[in-house]
């Protein structure tokens, strides 16, 4: 069974549809062609922000971001300037922080008997940013949003098992397999927080939260049973709905909808999405904007 990443488990806790039609089937939306130039604007300042972080070369940050953009064909004046402007707002305490790991692939084993589980897959995930220091580990989300930064960081903070999803797995391995780490000392706490840049100028930070021992082990117990239940539904071809609020944003929504009016929804399927080429694991490493 091949790895579960991290960004698939949070979409199968939101919705067992929306997993299935992202992960399983690959479907994507034929009319948001569009949405290719957050991704690149995203990638530009998270390949800053990296530079900056991993080299000490704050100067160069910029310059780093503007060469990503246009290596990713973007020229337009008005979308480099919203990568300077997001660039702009790096705050400075990030500036200081000392050997961070930026994309690090984390991998745990799911090995507990009890989650239905045929094969021992591994659960994976590629936090932006991690580190140690003399308070503990660190784990740090970074976003971009065309939106203010504080409206951005309200739907984060609401949903936030992606993050802590990373805390939880950094934190088991630092138990289960030590070893996979380096200098890990034991018993140290671990603090998650999102960091959201603006295009706007303006940045949002949800502040530090520590994760305590009983908060990863219950945390790592769901997130197992999540695991359990994807394997189970893939068995016997079942894909429940989460029907809720939520579900006007979802690009997925229109499958539903038909599935629930009694409609075909491979004709809905065939009329509006596409396949895609690639494999749902590089999501993974560039899920850093709204989109």
């Amino acid at each position: 069974m091949p790895d579960i990443w991290m960004t698939e488990l949070k979409d199968f806790s939101d919705c067992p549809q929306k997993w299935s039609s992202k992960w399983k089937r690959r479907l994507r939306d034929k009319n948001r062609k569009d949405a290719a130039m957050p991704l690149k604007l995203g990638t530009s300042i998270h390949a800053g922000l990296e530079h900056g972080m991993i080299t000490g070369d704050w100067d160069g940050v910029l310059n780093v971001a503007m060469s990503k953009a246009y290596e990713q064909d973007v020229h337009d004046a008005e979308e480099i300037e919203k990568v300077s402007n997001a660039i702009s707002c790096i705050p400075d305490w990030l500036k200081e922080v000392k050997n961070p790991h930026a994309e690090q692939e984390l991998r745990l084993e799911i090995n507990s008997p009890d989650h239905l589980l045929l094969t021992r897959p591994y659960l994976a995930g590629k936090p932006d940013l991690w580190w140690l220091d003399e308070t503990g580990a660190h784990v740090l989300e970074l976003k971009t949003t065309a939106d203010h930064a504080k409206n951005r960081l309200r739907t984060l903070t609401d949903y936030d098992m992606q993050l802590r999803g990373y805390a939880t797995l950094l934190y088991m391995i630092s138990r289960i397999d030590p070893e996979y780490l380096e200098e890990w000392p034991r018993g140290i706490p671990v603090n998650y927080q999102y960091l959201v840049l603006s295009w706007r100028g303006q940045v949002g930070e949800s502040g530090w939260l520590e994760l305590g021992p009983a908060q990863a082990e219950a945390i790592w117990d769901h997130m197992c049973q999540q695991v359990g239940a994807m394997t189970v539904l893939s068995t016997i071809g079942m894909t429940p709905m989460n029907r809720g609020p939520m579900c006007k944003y979802c690009i997925y929504d229109p499958v539903c909808t038909t599935v629930l009016t009694g409609g075909d929804p491979e004709d809905i399927i065939d009329a509006k999405y596409r396949v895609s080429e690639h494999r749902q694991e590089q999501v993974e490493s560039n899920d850093t904007t709204e989109v």
